[in-house]
């Protein structure tokens, strides 16, 4: 193999969900580049690799800008990051383990991503209604200019 590329998309570039279209349409654009990708230039010994991750406990959530109701759910955004995320060295390993046992798409962790992603493949009907009842139950909170500190 003469290399191997890895694209960040998300878990949410696998399913989709209610309240982040914009997010979820750029991460399945990802998720369709690395897989067309790998299938291009995998016979001249490239690999790509499009890393989908769940929720991970990263800074994103105290680094973004909020706008409208959003704003003041940050607090409780970022402490279900910091509750359910995995680590960033969780993903790191499972980057790793996928550029010894390449494939075109990699979830991690495995527990945050692909029950959804494989209840949506079986039965996409039922996902969506699950998923809508679901973010009906809970905020979601759409995130805007990550990175970008608000002052």
């Amino acid at each position: 193999m003469l290399g191997h590329v890895v694209i960040t998309a998300s878990g949410l570039g696998l399913v989709p969900a209610a309240g982040v279209s914009p997010y979820a349409t750029t991460k399945f654009g990802l998720a369709g580049l690395a897989q067309s990708l790998d299938a291009e230039l995998r016979s001249k010994g490239v690999r790509v690799t499009a890393l989908c991750p769940g929720v991970i406990d990263t800074d994103i959530i105290r680094a973004s800008e909020f706008s409208g109701d959003a704003r003041a759910e940050r607090s409780e955004a970022a402490k279900f990051f910091a509750r359910r995320g995995a680590s960033p060295e969780r993903v790191a390993d499972d980057i790793l383990s996928a550029l010894r046992r390449p494939r075109s798409i990699i979830v991690s962790p495995r527990s945050h991503v692909l029950p959804a992603w494989i209840l949506y493949r079986i039965a996409p009907g039922a996902f969506v209604r699950l998923a809508g009842a679901i973010a009906e139950r809970i905020s979601i909170v759409p995130i805007s200019n990550p990175g970008k500190r608000s002052g």
